[in-house]
Formats: C-alpha cells, structure tokens, sequence
C-alpha cells in the first residue's frame, strides 16, 4: 500500500518542521590613520558636544558623594585608631 502523503509536508513521524536561516556577511572595514582622524574631525569638529543638564547633575551628584564617602572612611580610621 502506497503512503499518500506529500513526503515534503508529512512524513510518518508528523509534520515536517520549516526552517529559515538567516545570516549576514561580516564586513570589516579599515582605514589608515590619517583618513580616521579626518573622519573624526568632521563627526566631531562641526559641533561641540552638549552637555545635558541629567549629565552635569550626575557630575554632581557623584562629587558629592564621593566626598561624603571619603570623609566617612578616614573618620573610620582615625575613631579605629
């Protein structure tokens, strides 16, 4: 007796599962250092970069503590001594 399922949608064992593979080419680019630094001078000359108000807060907020932090450790030292 002849199987009549369509060997590519069935097989005895079920369905057959439907792959896609998916890649992609790995290019490397490279260039001399004269060509980067004038790709950088035109990225970055044009404008200079901003600093954002969450930015300069954070610069801050980091003196800070880092103060407080420093203060409370040589404090520790002295009372252990």
């Amino acid at each position: 007796m002849a199987d009549k399922r369509d060997s590519r949608e069935e097989s005895t064992s079920g369905p057959q599962l439907k792959t896609t593979v998916i890649s992609w080419k790995d290019e490397r680019w490279s260039a001399d250092k004269e060509t980067l630094d004038a790709i950088n001078k035109r990225l970055f000359g044009m404008h200079p970069r901003r600093k954002y108000f969450h930015e300069v807060c954070r610069h801050f907020v980091d003196r800070f503590f880092s103060f407080i932090v420093r203060i409370y450790v040589r404090l520790a030292k002295i009372h252990r001594e």
